[in-house]
This record gives C-alpha cells, structure tokens and sequence, in this order.
C-alpha cells in the first residue's frame, strides 16, 4: 500500500515565535524525500506538525488525498502517516518484542507475528534481542527499534527524524540499507536529517529547510557539495 503526502503554505508558530514559514512540501507515492538543514532549521517541527503533535497556524496537510490538518495525531497514525521521532523513544523497560507489539496494537495477532518476522528479516540483530529490555540494547539497537515499530503500524508514509544521531557509521550504513528496502516494498519516506551526504544517498529528493523556510529543493543527484558548502555547513 502506497501513499502520497502534500504540504501546502504550512505554518507553524511557537507564541510569537514563527517556527515554519509558507513551506511547501510533497512525496509521492512510493518516493524518499529528505528534509534536510542544521539545527533549529524547523525540521523537526515539520514533522511533529505533520503527525499531529503540533497544530499549524496555517496551511494544509494533505496524505492520500485526505486532509489531515489539524488531526489528532493517533487519527493521523491510523490514517497511514507514521512518526518516529527524535530521540526513540523507546518504552525501556518493555522488550524488543514487546516495543513492536505495541506498534501493531489493535490487529489480529497472527499478522503481528507475521509483521514482527519481516522487521526481524528488516533488521537481523533484533531477532537475537527480541527478548531484551529495551533500555539495555545500544543507541544504534534502539533506533532499529523505534524504525521497526513504526513499521509495524503499517505505514503508507514513514516519517523519521534525525536516524543517524549518535550512531557508528557502521550502524547508519545497516539503518539506512534498511531504510532504502523500506521504500522499494512501496512505502514512502520522510527523512529528516542533519548529516545531507546520507540523506542523499536514501532520498530521490530534497528540501532545504533554514531559519523555518525552504530555501531550495531537488533531485538528490542535481544537489550536492556546492549545496551542502553554501547551507549545510
């Protein structure tokens, strides 16, 4: 099941403090769009907007050709539009197992298992952890984790941000080969992200996000290190 998602002169403001300005945005169908930009650029209230976390001031947030603007943010999970935000947050005292049940909460529980099977064939350490607390296993452990149960909701749009944080090359390479056959079984991805050679590398196109607004946007391969050079550093 694929999904599209389109961003229309979004608006966001913490008090007097605008946060995102008029952005624009769209994914297509089975397409990786990374938002790229330094911190504080807006990325992570893009998304937290677009999830339902926050409200807009203004604009629209269309997914599938459904308005979800202003939606709670477990209708819009449920409308297909998955967040794993920043951070992880992982429940830690509950398993591996136990993390990914909940992310397929309310559905027959032989598909669950079915699900739980695919993110361990997804991310192969996991079914080695499946019964360990979460809040033991590593930072690069974690973020499978928190990517695997955002994916056992079934999402038609994923949304992560900052997946390469405080992880080993090693364990951004293995996320992002994960995050590369997430969108080739047809889920579309929205990737926002600090370090923009790996976004690259996973997305067919880019936004770049400063001060809340998009300041340039392209196929991945037209944007490179005279972008990363002018905004990015």
């Amino acid at each position: 099941m694929t999904g599209s998602l389109d961003v229309r002169d979004l608006t966001v403001r913490y008090g007097a403090v605008t946060a995102v300005r008029d952005v624009h945005l769209e994914v297509a169908a089975g397409e990786a769009v990374a938002v790229l930009g330094p911190n504080g650029a807006g990325k992570t209230t893009l998304l937290r907007t677009i999830s339902g976390l926050l409200r807009p001031a203004a604009g629209s947030i269309t997914l599938s050709g459904r308005d979800i603007t202003g939606r709670p943010a477990y209708r819009i999970a449920r409308a297909g539009f998955v967040h794993a935000p920043e951070g992880r947050s992982m429940i830690a005292p509950l398993t591996v197992g136990e993390n990914l049940r909940l992310g397929g909460r309310g559905r027959p529980r032989a598909e669950v298992a079915a699900d739980i099977e695919r993110m361990v064939d997804l991310f192969p350490s996991l079914g080695r952890r499946i019964t360990t607390k979460s809040g033991l296993l590593s930072g690069g452990e974690q973020q499978m984790v928190a990517i695997a149960r955002a994916l056992m909701a079934r999402p038609v749009v994923l949304a992560i941000d900052e997946p390469s944080m405080g992880l080993a090359p090693v364990v951004v390479d293995s996320v992002l080969d994960a995050l590369r056959r997430v969108v080739e079984s047809g889920t579309s991805l929205l990737l926002a992200e600090q370090n923009a050679r790996l976004a690259l590398d996973v997305a067919d196109r880019a936004y770049v996000l400063l001060n809340g607004e998009v300041v340039r946007t392209g196929r991945s391969d037209e944007l490179g290190d005279e972008l990363i050079e002018s905004y990015l550093t």
